[in-house]
């Protein structure tokens, strides 16, 4: 199993989210596409279960590489399940409603990626997990396209299959459990379950979901095998995958455990057990292995059962001894053997046994056995006469001690047996029925129908307990009906369709005749159609037509002023109107187009790093429609990068002139020592010259002034 976990840990979804910008070339309709991996089975048993707005749609088959792709048209909702057998399936929401002026404008979006990798499926375990919602699809104005936001990453599926794995555990655990306890422990489990269900519903009415789950979790593990808390959790978790992130759902987890712990903590230190089990068992229901918890739980129950044993062995004991003060001693024996059962270290039954059997002992050596049995027999049949069954019993009984086998003793005392189950059922059923009847009163239908049905059970060919079932049954049918068709009325009634809102509420006074709205809304429509006449209806319509017309939604007020002309041919004033909006709508194509040919052109030019004539091509666009942001961020941009050159020539400019000058110093530097050459040169000829005229060598001393000369041809020495 810990290679399973590691395997599944290891699995991953991987989800691409590269939306293309908002003027690339897109499809018709949103197109969803991507490959679905398994890690078990073959590709070929992929395919995906689709639902638009809740109806379900065919399947979709998934091609033997894994690929798929499908196509949503927009305005609606769709559910997407990824199923293939052996791996769990994953859900996904996409929701295509666009604003109507973005589809006017360009209908068309770039396909969504999105890559599916399904988990190996675990047999055994509860998959209501697979219910939420793993990624939901959506469109967003800020960017132009459809984005997605993530619920569940690859961790957090392998934690919630992990879970699912410890609760499946924990199920199994219960179930033994229960097949294990008494009736009485079983009716203070029923207890608790029913307790912990009516808290959780008062908090699913006040959408406090956190708390509802946990109630509802709690209320499942004491009874596994109950539908609806399962039903309530799969809904619960459903919407928390829609309002709440991954993240902020693990804290708010924890935060509701700490509370948990704390306030069944505080009820165990108030001694208040049945409470504080119940808060015990929400908080294991979010971390189904903490030890202090379970501790506390398994405290609680031995404290319960020793205090349900007290309970138990005390009225056990007080009817053994009054059955055994009656004489009747196999009654008293059963009682005390009951009793023992239920403490078998008391030693009081046992003792009490030991002189039952002293005394059944002595009466068996009596001599007068038969006149006994038949005492017996006449006092089980005046106890029956008298309806005074349990001692009709035991007095049988005691003739089957003293007649072991006898068949009158044993059939009469099967008919007891059968009268006293019949009295208990019929008790029961008069209290269900009871239960029933006063719920019924109260119009509190769902709580009449729970006890009509346990009557039923008990007795279940009973008229009365049928008929009420019927008509509750019947009345939740009605009531639903009468629900569907109020809203079709009265969503038919505010879009003006008068003559199918009065077909529905027609309809619901067919059902429910004194019902006032239905009655109202029909007087209302019969003196709208007979009060409107055409000219009232023309005026209508040419009020809304120039309002239409005022806010520019000029394909609404076409209609609008051809619904008007239809009203009144003759009328100029809507043909006009008419003509003037084709003109204008003509001009909007017009402009359209020069738009999109000034921004290809500008586009065109910056792709060529034209940047001056794209701004300038831009500018223009622009102008043609100044309430688009494109060329404007374009210009921006180009502005920008215009200044990065800018920036670049300068830089490059001063590193020019940088090397200019380390050349100019170089080359000075240079002829600062030709000149110290030459002056060394030139003092070391004259002070030769000048040393052979001293010594008058005037030939030699001519030859070195020449010399020095042709170093400083200036120089007057």
């Amino acid at each position: 199993m810990k290679l399973l976990y590691q395997a599944v840990l290891l699995c991953f979804i991987f989800l691409s989210f590269f939306p293309e910008k908002s003027h690339a070339q897109r499809s018709n309709g949103l197109a969803i596409q991507g490959k679905v991996s398994v890690q078990q089975g073959i590709i070929e048993s992929a395919y995906i279960q689709m639902f638009m707005d809740g109806r379900r749609l065919d399947n979709y088959g998934i091609g033997p590489d894994g690929n798929y792709k499908v196509e949503l048209t927009y305005s609606h909702k769709y559910e997407l399940v990824f199923t293939a057998k052996g791996n769990f399936s994953q859900r996904f929401v996409i929701e295509t409603t666009v604003p109507k002026p973005v589809l006017q404008s360009d209908p068309h979006f770039p396909p969504f990626p999105l890559n599916i990798n399904l988990f190996t499926e675990i047999p055994g375990i509860d998959k209501s997990f697979t219910d939420n919602t793993i990624l939901k699809i959506y469109y967003s104005q800020s960017v132009d396209n459809f984005i997605s936001e993530l619920y569940y990453n690859d961790a957090q599926i392998a934690k919630l299959i992990e879970q699912a794995v410890a609760q499946s555990k924990i199920v199994g655990k219960e179930s033994d459990y229960l097949a294990k306890l008494t009736k009485a422990e079983l009716a203070e489990m029923r207890k608790e379950y029913n307790s912990l269900i009516e808290q959780a519903g008062k908090e699913y009415s006040k959408e406090q979901f956190l708390a509802a789950l946990d109630g509802y979790k709690a209320a499942s593990k004491i009874f596994p095998n109950e539908q609806f808390p399962k039903d309530r959790i799969a809904e619960i978790n459903d919407l928390l995958g829609l309002l709440m992130v991954a993240a902020e759902l693990d804290k708010a987890m924890a935060a509701r455990f700490d509370a948990l712990i704390k306030e069944a903590d505080l009820l165990f230190d108030q001694k208040k057990y049945s409470d504080a089990r119940n808060s015990y068992n929400r908080a294991l229901s979010i971390k189904p292995t903490d030890p202090h918890a379970n501790q506390r739980i398994q405290a609680i129950n031995d404290i319960l059962k020793k205090q349900l044993a007290d309970e138990q062995y005390n009225s056990l004991i007080a009817q053994a001894d009054l059955s055994f003060k009656q004489l009747l001693y196999n009654e008293a024996a059963a009682k005390y053997r009951e009793a023992i059962t239920v403490k078998p270290g008391e030693t009081y039954p046992k003792t009490k046994l030991q002189e039952i059997d002293g005394i059944l002992a002595k009466a068996a050596n009596d001599a007068q056995k038969s006149e006994s049995y038949k005492q017996a027999m006449q006092q089980g049949e005046i106890m029956f006469q008298k309806q005074f069954y349990e001692k009709s019993l035991a007095a049988y009984e005691n003739a089957l001690s003293l007649k072991p086998g006898d068949e009158l003793a044993t059939r009469k005392s099967s008919e007891v047996k059968e009268v006293m189950n019949g009295i208990a059922n019929r008790i029961n059923f008069d209290q269900f029925i009871k239960n029933g009847d006063k719920f019924y009163k109260k119009q509190s239908w769902n709580e009449a129908l729970s006890e009509y049905k346990k009557a039923a059970e008990l007795i279940p060919n009973d008229a009365y307990a049928n008929k009420q079932i019927a008509d509750i049954e019947g009345r939740f049918k009605q009531e639903k009906t009468l629900a569907d068709l109020i809203a079709s009325a009265d969503e038919n009634y505010n879009a003006q369709k008068y003559d199918e809102a009065r077909t529905f509420y027609t309809q619901v006074l067919g059902i429910q005749k004194d019902n006032k709205h239905a009655s109202d809304r029909i007087k209302e429509i019969d003196l709208l159609i007979t009060a409107r006449g055409i000219d009232e209806k023309y005026t209508a319509v040419i009020t809304e037509a120039d309002r239409l017309f005022s806010a520019k939604n000029y394909e609404s007020a076409k209609n609008k002023y051809s619904e008007s002309s239809i009203l009144k041919p003759k009328e100029n004033y809507p043909k006009s109107r008419i003509a003037e909006i084709n003109g204008i709508l003509d001009q909007i194509v017009r402009t359209n187009q020069s738009y999109q040919q000034a921004v290809a052109k500008a586009d065109g030019l910056f792709n060529q790093k034209s940047y001056e004539a794209a701004k300038s091509a831009f500018t223009d666009a622009s102008k043609i429609k100044p309430d688009e942001t494109y060329p404007p961020q374009m210009i921006t941009k180009i502005d920008g990068l215009i200044e990065d050159q800018k920036k670049q020539a300068a830089e490059a400019e001063a590193e020019r002139i940088r090397l200019e000058k380390e050349k100019a110093e170089a080359e000075a530097a240079r002829l600062a020592a030709l000149q110290a050459e030459k002056d060394k040169n030139y003092s070391e000829a004259v002070a030769k010259a000048d040393g052979l005229f001293n010594q008058k060598q005037y030939e030699n001393a001519r030859n070195e002034y020449r010399n020095a000369q042709a170093v400083k041809p200036n120089e007057t020495y």
